[in-house]
């Protein structure tokens, strides 16, 4: 170490005299001081800049895993209801004056009267007791409140209010929000909410005691409203406790969505909601 420090004395000695020379310089001209503190800044954005677009690019996996199970999805969804047609088509006796349908499927395609517009979240809470986010979507879009928010593994809000451009949705994580929610297995329902502490996890009431629960249970959407259709996937039962004088479990439910992860959304239209609210209305 010494024959280091002896072989490059006078570099290190030339050195230090110049860094000293430079501090001084700073120190007694302050044309020299600012020209110095603006190239520092200069430097500060470029690195900003640089880790900003290194930490997109390190995205890139977590996205793309996110667009295949989109895919997926659609994919899946596409296949069922294009084979439930080409039934639907089995059913017709042509004669010569039948005509022959096609069905072509579009980004917007329908099913079972709801319809689909993908849209980004632009902003997000989730450690409040009462949540929100905006999406990337608004009134002239069709986008109107009380429509259903569902995301690539489950349901994420429903619209409150909206303007031209944008729309607010009350998060699945607001104590306000309720929906009714069953098991996949069965028909037995109850009514989902949010107790306000943990984002990853919601409770389930009032599901009688004949719906044989059991850990690893799936629960969904069962269509019993007119904002998000029959089998949209919430999460799973982690556990359950039975009220034994209303023989009524109340459920927690792990969601499949991870809430405080949000960028890709749908949000669900109902084409015939006007009609059944109007059939609903005593």
């Amino acid at each position: 170490m010494f024959k280091i420090f002896q072989r490059y004395a006078d570099f290190m000695v030339f050195i230090t005299l110049l860094l000293v020379g430079f501090v001084f310089v700073l120190q007694s001209h302050q044309y020299h001081r600012s020209k110095f503190i603006h190239s520092t800044q200069y430097i500060g954005i470029l690195t900003h800049n640089f880790r900003y677009q290194w930490t997109q690019y390190l995205n890139l996996k977590q996205d793309n895993t996110a667009l295949r199970k989109q895919n997926a999805m659609l994919c899946n969804q596409v296949t069922y209801y294009k084979d439930k047609l080409a039934s639907l088509q089995d059913n017709f006796t042509k004669t010569e004056d039948t005509v022959d349908y096609s069905f072509t499927f579009t980004d917007d395609f329908q099913y079972d009267g709801f319809k689909v517009l993908p849209t980004t979240i632009l902003k997000n809470d989730y450690r409040k007791s009462n949540n929100y986010f905006i999406i990337h979507k608004g009134s002239k879009d069709g986008i109107k409140p009380d429509m259903g928010v569902v995301g690539p593994d489950g349901i994420l809000g429903i619209v409150e209010e909206t303007n031209e451009k944008y729309s607010r949705v009350i998060s699945v994580l607001n104590q306000s929000f309720t929906i009714n929610a069953g098991l996949k297995k069965s028909p037995h329902y109850g009514s989902l909410a949010w107790d306000g502490k943990d984002p990853n996890y919601v409770s389930l009431k009032a599901i009688p005691k004949q719906a044989n629960l059991k850990v690893g249970d799936t629960i969904i959407t069962n269509g019993r409203s007119y904002i998000f259709p029959r089998g949209i996937a919430i999460g799973s039962v982690s556990s359950f406790t039975l009220d034994t004088i209303s023989d009524e479990y109340k459920v927690q439910i792990k969601l499949f969505t991870d809430m405080t992860a949000l960028y890709t959304a749908y949000v669900i239209f109902n084409a015939d909601k006007a009609i059944l609210d109007e059939i609903s209305t005593p």
